[in-house]
């Protein structure tokens, strides 16, 4: 069984079960990823803010948002709920991490790594979740509106 997965020009690019169960199961890595990040500035909350407080003023109130973005985003993004929201919010908390935490070269490698989740969140922002999640059950049950690109069943 093949779904739509997005049309542009006219042309509908259908995916099958596999590809689908694919997508979601990098939706679900890339939000455990994000969740132990979350974690782990929880349970380091302490080391976090003092590292921080040097290049910050606000260092705990920006920990407490970044926690926030991190989780609600990869929450989001795992059960595929307003999933371009999620991965969107999950980017832009990448930024203010990249240059924060890693700006020194000291940390080449783990800059590296944020920037391969940037680009592992990229087609979930530009194409959605896929047919496995619950945009997909939103959109299957609302009429769909032109301009919006929608998965079906066939």
């Amino acid at each position: 069984m093949l779904r739509t997965l997005g049309q542009h020009n006219g042309d509908t690019v259908k995916i099958g079960k596999i590809a689908s169960a694919l997508l979601l199961a990098g939706r679900v890595l890339i939000a455990l990823a994000f969740m132990s990040v979350a974690l782990g500035q929880i349970f380091h909350y302490e080391d976090v803010v003092s590292m921080l407080s040097s290049r910050m003023p606000a260092a705990g109130f920006f920990i407490v948002v970044m926690v926030l973005c991190e989780f609600f985003g990869a929450a989001s993004l795992a059960v595929g709920f307003f999933t371009r929201t999620g991965a969107g919010v999950l980017l832009a908390s990448l930024v203010p991490f990249l240059i924060l935490f890693y700006s020194s070269a000291a940390n080449k490698v783990f800059m590296a790594a944020a920037f391969a989740f940037a680009g592992a969140l990229l087609p979930y922002l530009a194409v959605g979740p896929g047919p496995l999640s619950l945009d997909q059950v939103k959109k299957t049950e609302a009429k769909p509106r032109r301009g919006i690109r929608r998965y079906e069943r066939i």
